[in-house]
């Protein structure tokens, strides 16, 4: 019976440890997960162009930066449970390649939108108000 159910137990760990469902994490494991350079991947669901992937980076003093395929922008975030608001967002206006005009309107039109995040594995999920996921994003090494 003890071997049944440790049997059974090392099978929903296994099975729990290869999920790739989304999870959300506590404020501190946040601040030190979130921290870093992310790049992004998909746009609400549109991947982005190889030859210029957007970047986020996140410091741990609540300042936001980036490139946003042609600019670089700036802002301020916040976070709280499962929350995540990114505010006072600008951005620098030189001319963009006309391939990557309508990327960077997307990612700059989707930003002001989060108001979620969920990790897994090694993604990052940025996501709006109703749980549709704006941004995809993998660590930077």
């Amino acid at each position: 019976m003890i071997k049944q159910f440790l049997a059974v137990s090392g099978l929903v760990v296994a099975l729990t440890a290869c999920s790739n469902q989304p999870t959300a994490v506590n404020a501190e494991q946040l601040f030190e997960t979130l921290s870093g350079q992310w790049s992004v991947t998909d746009i609400a669901g549109e991947p982005v162009a190889s030859y210029s992937k957007p970047r986020i980076t996140f410091e741990q003093d609540g300042q936001l930066s980036g490139n946003n395929s042609c600019n670089r922008f700036s802002g301020r975030y916040e976070y709280q449970q499962t929350q995540l608001t990114l505010q006072s967002l600008g951005s620098t206006r030189k001319a963009c390649v006309d391939g990557l005009v309508k990327q960077e309107r997307m990612f700059m039109d989707s930003l002001p939108k989060v108001s979620q995040y969920q990790f897994a594995k090694t993604k990052l999920y940025l996501l709006d108000a109703q749980g549709q996921v704006l941004f995809e994003l993998n660590k930077s090494q």
